[in-house]
Parts: structure tokens; sequence; C-alpha cells
């Protein structure tokens, strides 16, 4: 329902504003009628953004009287409607607009068009000071996004690199930002349409505001279509002239990069490829041995391909279709494909301890570790026998962990390194092995910590493993001792028998 604005001299007065007294007896009868959608915005700005009624007053002589007027504004538009409020021009009063009080203009502008983009309806219950702030940072971060390098996907130039090519892919998509502000998964993502009903967490509930622009933001207008060329352009470079080309040269014409990349993921993920995978991942898990004489293959390989076949066991392309191992089956097939004497005792302060050491990962550091402290200067006589994996891209050298190159996730682990890049650092586990790459993308503090966690994890091992071979050394000698007894005695009695 309409209600009553306060008169102009009023206004003018909360503002600290002067007017003669001819046209303040003329303002003294002179009323604003707000409409219902006026008075909800005026109310807002008072209760919520701290303004007063003279500057909501102000802001409607500027065309700015309802909520709905903030949906094509820009920012340079705000930065002109506070510097008119503060000097209408044409000799009339201003209003006193505070920094602030504009910052927090801005921001709500900011979050209204957020929530365009993500086709949600603006409600004054979702526009509080917590939601505005949450979705300003994002602005800022936003504005930053071109400095941040992303590095290129791999080139598909074999079929046996399909996974490890599309996983790169779906990485940089997942780093890249596009026209619409948003990371180009958006353009990629399964459904095309945002969730809705069940499928729908609401407003606030993603693990981040960026996660809910990417599964809501729109496939329509000129920044989708933009971002769908620019998602073209990214298969091309990747697929031109290699494997993986003649599945998607067909949208050369209409750069639909989402439809090429869908086709691209259901010939080389499909059900057949997946049954391939799980074969050869099989194969690997069976035939891995490692006896420590041949210099073909580090025993970070031998880990490394292991742990790719565990993981492609557990998710060939689509999880539904996966045999997962437990943790304690993986390390007891390391265990048995391990024929190396020089291990048997770092192996046995393995099995001890099972709780302290309960993930393959685990494991496979702790080999890693005791490795590095008995090869030095020996040129590191490990061997993984080959076993070709195929549908897959080689193993990444350098650590027991994925055995595949270039994936990554939204917002991939660690923070920014040197240069700006993305920092392979991870904090939860800074004494894996990291590429030559990963250790580049790290700061000199970060390495610094990766350094010290390692120094103090080799000292704790070298303990662990002098203590259990002191137990070994103990339980040999007493076995010894027994057994001499135990043939002193059958030789007394064997004499007695025979003196009797």
């Amino acid at each position: 329902m309409p209600r009553s604005g306060r008169s102009r001299a009023e206004l003018a007065a909360d503002s600290g504003s002067e007017s003669s007294a001819g046209s303040e007896s003329e303002a003294e009868t002179e009323f604003e009628e707000l409409t219902e959608d006026q008075q909800e915005f005026a109310d807002y700005q008072q209760a919520t953004l701290g303004m007063s009624d003279a500057i909501a007053a102000a802001l409607r002589d500027q065309g700015l009287q309802v909520f709905d007027d903030l949906n094509d504004l820009t920012k340079s538009d705000m930065d002109q409607i506070c510097k008119n409020c503060r000097k209408p021009g044409g000799g009339g009063n201003g209003v006193q607009l505070g920094q602030v009080q504009e910052k927090r203009l801005k921001m709500l502008l900011y979050f209204k068009r957020f929530l365009i983009k993500i086709q949600r309806e603006f409600t004054v219950a979702l526009a509080t000071m917590a939601n505005l702030t949450r979705a300003y940072a994002l602005y800022e971060r936003e504005k930053n996004h071109d400095e941040v390098e992303v590095a290129d996907p791999i080139q598909f130039t074999k079929e046996e690199q399909a996974r490890e090519v599309i996983e790169s892919l779906e990485n940089y998509f997942s780093l890249k930002y596009g026209t619409a502000k948003v990371p180009l998964s958006y353009v990629t993502r399964p459904n095309a349409e945002a969730p809705e009903g069940n499928a729908d967490p609401g407003f606030g509930n993603y693990s981040s505001m960026i996660d809910e622009a990417i599964e809501r933001s729109r496939h329509t207008g000129e920044d989708f279509a933009d971002d769908n060329k620019m998602v073209w352009e990214v298969l091309r470079k990747s697929c031109h002239g290699g494997a993986g080309w003649a599945w998607i040269k067909k949208y050369k014409n209409s750069k639909n990069g989402r439809q090429a990349l869908i086709d691209l993921k259901d010939h080389y993920m499909g059900r057949d490829h997946q049954s391939k995978i799980k074969a050869q991942a099989a194969d690997i898990v069976k035939s891995a041995y490692y006896d420590g004489k041949a210099r073909n293959f580090s025993f970070s390989k031998f880990a490394s391909r292991l742990n790719g076949a565990f993981e492609d066991l557990e998710n060939p392309g689509s999880e539904e279709h996966g045999e997962p191992k437990t943790e304690t089956e993986k390390k007891r097939i390391l265990f048995e494909a391990i024929n190396d004497p020089r291990m048997e005792a770092p192996i046995a302060v393995l099995k001890a301890q099972p709780d302290q050491y309960r993930t393959f990962q685990s494991a496979v550091d702790f080999l890693s570790n005791f490795l590095a402290d008995t090869s030095k200067g020996t040129g590191g006589r490990r061997n993984l026998s080959e076993v070709g994996r195929g549908g897959r891209g080689r193993g990444r050298e350098g650590r027991g962990g994925r055995g595949r190159g270039g994936r990554g996730g939204r917002g991939d682990r660690g923070g920014r390194g040197k240069g700006g890049k993305q920092s392979a650092y991870d904090p939860d586990n800074p004494t894996k092995t990291y590429t030559s790459k990963e250790w580049r993308s790290m700061s000199a503090s970060e390495q610094a910590k990766v350094r010290k966690a390692r120094e103090e994890d080799r000292l704790s091992d070298k303990c662990k493993l002098a203590e259990l071979s002191q137990k070994l050394e103990d339980q040999e000698k007493d076995t010894s001792t027994a057994r001499v007894q135990a043939v002193g005695t059958q030789m007394t009695n064997k004499r007695t028998r025979i003196q009797e």
C-alpha cells in the first residue's frame, strides 16, 4: 500500500543542506507518495545499508527507485549516481553520501547481478550484509582472474592418452575464467539446465559461491556463446592433427565446444572403453613386480603405476562401474609385489604397525623415505617391470600417488605460488613427492615447509626402523640360543642312551 514520504524540507535538513525560507515553505506542503516497491527499497536502504531518508530520496531523483532499477547498471553507472547525489547540478543541494554507504550500494548492485547470473530471484531476505559481503569478495577475485596463469592442456597425439587428455582439459576448464567471469567448466557441466527442486541445495548451500555459479550460470546469451567458442578453441588446439580430432572436427564451423567435449568423452569414456581400462588395470595389478635390480624404473614409478591401476579399477570413467579395493588390499598387493631384500625390514615395520600406516599412500611414502636414505650415492638401483597400460598415459614420476598427470579439481589444492601461478603445495600431505614443475610453482616458504616435513618423517621412520631391527635381531639371537640349547640337550640324551 502506498505510503507518504517525508517532506523535502525534512529530507534536506537530514542531509545538512540549507534552503531559502520561500522554498522551504513550499516544500513543507510537498510530500512524496511512494509505491509499495519504492517503499520496500527505501526501507531496505535504511535498515540494511544504513542510508538516511535524504539519501534514499536523492537516489530516487537519480532514477534508482526500486530494486529492479539495479539490473542494468554497471559499476561506472553507480559511481556517477553517487557523484550526482552529492552534487546534483543546477544549483541544487546535495546529500552527504559517505564512502561506506557508496560501497554498500555497489555491493548490493553486484549481489543483484550475481543472482541474475545464477538464475535466482532476488528477495530482501537473501540480501543480508553477510551475503552481500561474500558476493563482493567474489567480485574482487574475478577482477584478477586474467592475471592467473593456467597451463594449457596437453596435446592429444596418441589414442593411449585419451583419459589423461580429458582430465587435463577438465582441469583447465575448472581454472580458466570466461567472458561470464565464471570458470569455463560451467559450459562443460553435464546438465545444461540449472538444478531445480530437490537437486538444488539452495542459495549459499553449495561448497562455494563460485561452485554455485558453475552449476547455475545460464547457457544462453552472448557471454555463453563467447565462452562456448572459447572451449572449442581449446579443444581444437589440443586435438587438431592428432588423436581425437576425427570425433570433434564436425564442430569446426559451429564452434560448439560444449557438444564437442561431450562427443569426445562419449567415445573415449564410454562403457567399452571403461571395460578396456579395467582389464588393463587388472593386468597391471596382477603383473606388478619390483626387485630393485634394474635401472629402467624407479620405485616411485612402480608405486605410481600401481596406484594408477587401483584408481582405474575404482573409477574407470564412471563410479557406478568401478571395482574399488580397500586400503588393506592395496597394501597387501604392494608388499607381495616387492621382492627387494633391502625392503624386508621396512615392510616388517609397516606390517607391525597397520593402524599407523593405514593407507597405500602412507606405506609408499614410508618406503620411499627409506630408499632415499639407503640409496644415496648408489644411482638408485630400483625397478618396476614394465607393463603397458594401454588406454592411459604414463604414470607421473615422483610420487606414489595418482598415476595420471594433469588431474585437478575446482579450486585445486594449494594457494598462489611463484608469479601468481597456482601452487602445488599440499598442506595436508606436504611430504609427498612433487614433479619439477610442481616444485617450481611453490614459494620459497612452501618449499622450506616440505623439506622440514620430509626431514621429520625421515628421522621418525629411522627411529622406528632401528627399533624394529633391534627387536628382530634380539629375536634372532634368542632363537639361535634356544636352538643351540636344544641341540646340546639332544646330544646329551644321545650319549646317555649309548652309555646305557
